[in-house]
């Protein structure tokens, strides 16, 4: 019976280190876990007549719907803003993971700030299953494209000069729907949430694979016919709403003007990307590590311990002959003599579990 408890006991000791080491490696892992940031593959982009004279100003919009755009299909909005003299006729292009299903078209409206008032005008979204454009010598496959005629006959006067920020006041048409493709990534650890988010946006206002820079004539080869060019002077905005009270910005690119409001406003292509982490999720995790800390020191002690024992019950190695020539090499070195070591399978698991022990507690550190 009293061998029988000291099994028991064993055993309970086995279970409790080795259910020690999960937890702190997994507290740990969940962690220093980051979000991956995949490339966004989908693109939003504005044409107009070759020729054509545009607006004062122009500019195309992202927004999400939700702040943060959560999901695997986000809800997003784009926006064509024209404000000026004249009116203002092109093509909003919508590409890749970008695409909207269950869109809805509406326009003209005429936007100051998120508001405004509305003037219905007849727009469909377009489905076309390859769009190729081209510049000279090259072209440009760009896949299955959705298409919207972007038609503003009498734009808003403008408010201001144009500035880093946009425009104040415009008209325009924009189309609202569910994306293909995810713009928020969670961080996880052997499929535990982590603290840590990312946010990868669309190419807004470029096309794959065309210099940002590009200015010049775009020919339509296939699905898109005539000569078509860049808006001047374009602006791209794109918003995902304001930061929530304990989340904090660890990364973005391009660099953020307020870290409270995810805002990027910019003349060239944009695809912004940043990484989030939630403070309170971090905090509540951080004192679960200290816990699982705690464990994992008592568990590794009992581990240790029973390893001790085990050892010291081994039966002693049988010795080895060794031939004279042994005998005369280990008297050439007398200090390697001094004890006789034995590698039995017990100490090695001992020193791999220390060693593992050890980078663990150094890792959670850095």
């Amino acid at each position: 019976m009293e061998k029988r408890w000291r099994w028991v006991g064993q055993a309970f000791m086995v279970l409790f280190g080795l259910a020690a080491i999960v937890v702190y490696v997994l507290v740990a892992g969940v962690i220093n876990s980051q979000a991956p940031t995949p490339p966004y593959v989908g693109w939003v982009a504005v044409l107009q007549p070759s020729g054509d004279a545009p607006p004062e100003q122009v500019e195309l919009r992202v927004d999400a719907l939700e702040p943060g755009a959560p999901g695997y299909h986000p809800t997003l909005k784009y926006t064509v803003l024209a404000c000026g003299d004249r009116p203002f006729q092109g093509v909003l292009l919508i590409g890749g993971q970008a695409r909207l299903d269950r869109a809805e078209v509406e326009g003209e409206r005429v936007f100051s700030g998120s508001s405004g008032s509305h003037r219905a005008v007849d727009l469909q979204l377009e489905d076309l299953s390859n769009v190729i454009i081209g510049q000279g010598a090259d072209s440009w496959d760009l896949g299955a494209v959705q298409l919207l005629r972007v038609s503003i006959d009498a734009p808003t006067r403008c408010m201001s000069a144009s500035s880093d920020q946009g425009l104040q006041l415009g008209t325009g048409n924009f189309v609202t729907g569910v994306a293909r493709g995810p713009v928020q990534h969670t961080a996880t650890f052997l499929g535990l949430p982590g603290p840590r988010s990312s946010q990868v946006w669309p190419l807004v206002g470029g096309f794959p694979g065309v210099a940002g820079g590009n200015l010049g004539e775009f020919q339509g080869i296939h699905g898109l016919s005539g000569a078509w060019m860049v808006p001047p002077g374009l602006h791209k905005k794109v918003s995902v709403g304001d930061l929530a009270v304990r989340a904090s910005v660890e990364g973005a690119v391009p660099p953020l003007a307020d870290t409270s409001q995810l805002r990027w406003n910019s003349y060239r292509p944009l695809q912004p990307a940043l990484r989030l982490s939630d403070a309170d999720a971090m905090a509540a995790l951080q004192q679960g590590l200290v816990a699982a800390g705690i464990g994992l020191g008592i568990g590794g002690s009992l581990l240790a311990s029973l390893l001790f024992e085990w050892t010291r019950r081994l039966p002693p190695s049988l010795a080895v002959s060794v031939s004279s020539t042994d005998t005369l090499r280990q008297a050439a070195i007398p200090s390697l003599n001094k004890r006789n070591w034995r590698a039995t399978p017990v100490s090695v698991m001992l020193t791999m579990g220390t060693a593992i022990i050890v980078y663990l507690l150094g890792r959670s550190r850095r």
